[in-house]
This record gives C-alpha cells, structure tokens and sequence, in this order.
C-alpha cells in the first residue's frame, strides 16, 4: 500500500535535555510546534534523500518512547489521503490518531497520523501552497 509513495522524512523523539546538543551537534534551532507541544528541527539527510524530524519528548509525545518513532509520507492530495483512509479501514489494517492539520513546522503542510498494524506511526504530509 505505501510502497509506491515518496517518504518525506523518520521521525526521531529526543529527549528535551537533549536539545542543545543536537543543536551544537547539527547547527541548527529547534523551534516550538504549538499544533503538537513540542520543540521540533528538520535537518536534511542527503544520503537517504529526505529529512530527519527531531521532536521532544513532551507534549503530544511525552510519553513516547526515545529513538526513532514514525515514517512520514508525502501525499498529492487529501483525495490521495481519503483513499489510504479507506484501505486501512476496510482491510483493518490499523486506526487514525489524529485528524487532518496544519503543521507546526514549515517543512510539512497538512499533516495526519495513523497507527499502522505491522508498521508503527505513520504520518501523512500533503503540502500547501
């Protein structure tokens, strides 16, 4: 079902003692998620070709385990979304956790999350224009 759809980026919690290193470590600021009650950086993996998300482990993920927690993939559209929904739905395949939203951070735009049997989180990103 996902395989043919492109990946934006892994999702990795931290936790919050850990940001100023991983600021010093990267070079760049984490900045606050008021959608999620998080602070959250994107660094870009050129190896792999997508972002690597780091995100605290307070608010919605305060009880998230450390260590890598979610794959995020980029849709075309809220149809495109509409169609997963309804495969997973129908084959059981796991439940919705969130509804559509804006992100809280300028690399995604609408953002939805699933838990997916097998597979863990997963997160769906439709950008915007």
């Amino acid at each position: 079902m996902l395989d043919s759809i492109k990946k934006h980026h892994l999702g990795f919690v931290v936790s919050p003692d850990a940001v100023p290193a991983v600021e010093t470590k990267f070079g760049k600021k984490f900045h606050d998620d008021k959608v999620q009650g998080v602070r959250v950086v994107f660094l870009w993996n050129e190896a792999m070709g997508l972002y690597e998300e780091y995100l605290t482990q307070e608010g919605r993920a305060k009880n998230y385990a450390l260590g890598f927690n979610h794959i995020c993939y980029e849709l075309p559209s809220q149809e495109k979304l509409e169609e997963i929904d309804a495969c997973v739905r129908k084959n059981k395949l796991g439940f919705r956790l969130t509804f559509l939203e804006r992100s809280g951070s300028q690399e995604c735009g609408m953002v939805c999350f699933y838990k997916i049997n097998e597979l863990g989180i997963v997160e769906f990103n439709i950008p915007v224009s």
